[in-house]
């Protein structure tokens, strides 16, 4: 079809509005759905990568990989709460998945929620003793809190 050849051209934002015609036709179309949220994102249209992605959950809400690709896209658009929302329903099928809470962890240190920073780098650490990436993002955090003790130092060192 006409947006798939536009892509394979390199054409993504006429291929991009090809898609978009043809969801015209038919609104609930996965693989239709499924491209405008991938061109878009190419495109830095965030906005409809965002749209695309919660149509599709619409029509699947067990659709993981969809879940896992707005989280992130959420971010990128300025919208972290949503992000974190993403995130906490994903973690209720794996609370111990640390890449999303290392993603939530470093959300909040953005955000300057520093607590809840901490509270989750520590829940990580509980569950993954040794994890330098961890540690040091803890220990940063730390140091952005204001808290240049000793023990925070050995952290950022070690």
């Amino acid at each position: 079809d006409l947006g798939t050849v536009l892509q394979l051209k390199g054409e993504y934002l006429q291929a991009l509005e090809a898609f978009n015609k043809a969801l015209e036709l038919e609104p609930e179309s996965f693989i239709n759905l499924l491209n405008v949220a991938n061109l878009s994102n190419i495109l830095r249209k965030y906005d409809l990568t965002i749209n695309a992605y919660e149509k599709l959950l619409a029509i699947n809400p067990d659709l993981k990989d969809i879940r896992n690709s707005l989280i992130g896209t959420y971010i990128k658009n300025k919208q972290p709460e949503k992000d974190i929302n993403m995130i906490d329903v994903a973690l209720k099928s794996n609370p111990k998945n640390v890449p999303l809470l290392f993603r939530k962890a470093k959300i909040y240190t953005m955000l300057e929620d520093f607590n809840a920073a901490q509270k989750i780098y520590e829940q990580i650490i509980s569950f993954k003793k040794n994890s330098p990436s961890v540690y040091h993002s803890y220990a940063l955090l730390h140091i952005k809190m204001g808290n240049y003790d000793k023990k925070t130092i050995w952290i950022f060192v070690f």
